[in-house]
């Protein structure tokens, strides 16, 4: 499934992830870990400070640390990192948000695929219509 979120998928992001969150819940697939990655990382999200995403909390990294140097994370529903920070975890259900890029190149094709690969089920694609139609071009 992708869901495009219109032209600047930074401001519709929240609102695209939920929409898909709502979907799923509406098919009424039973997935007991849903992961929701950011594309661009934490800095450059909408996402990275919202704790709760409709009525399901968000767990993750809260950007800090501890007083002995460990990250802090915040408990939740559903599991909200980067595509990054999640290499080399996987979720049944995987929503990739915040897909936007200007020039389709190495970097986003290994990104995409880090996020793409975390799904073990399901992955829902949250973009942009430039990201969208850049794909597309790319496909055979």
């Amino acid at each position: 499934m992708v869901c495009l979120a219109g032209a600047d998928t930074r401001r519709v992001a929240a609102s695209g992830s939920a929409r898909c969150y709502r979907q799923i819940l509406h098919e009424k697939d039973d997935y007991p870990d849903i992961a929701l990655l950011t594309f661009n990382g934490r800095d450059r999200s909408t996402l990275s400070t919202l704790a709760h995403i409709g009525h399901h909390a968000l767990r993750g990294f809260m950007g800090d640390y501890d007083e002995h140097g460990a990250p802090r994370y915040r408990d939740g529903e559903i599991t909200m990192e980067t595509v990054y920070r999640f290499k080399g975890q996987s979720a049944p259900c995987v929503i990739l948000t915040g897909v936007d890029f200007e020039q389709f190149d190495d970097t986003v094709f290994r990104r995409l695929f880090v996020g793409a690969t975390r799904a073990t089920m399901k992955l829902i694609v949250v973009m942009s219509d430039r990201a969208a139609a850049q794909l597309i071009e790319r496909m055979p």
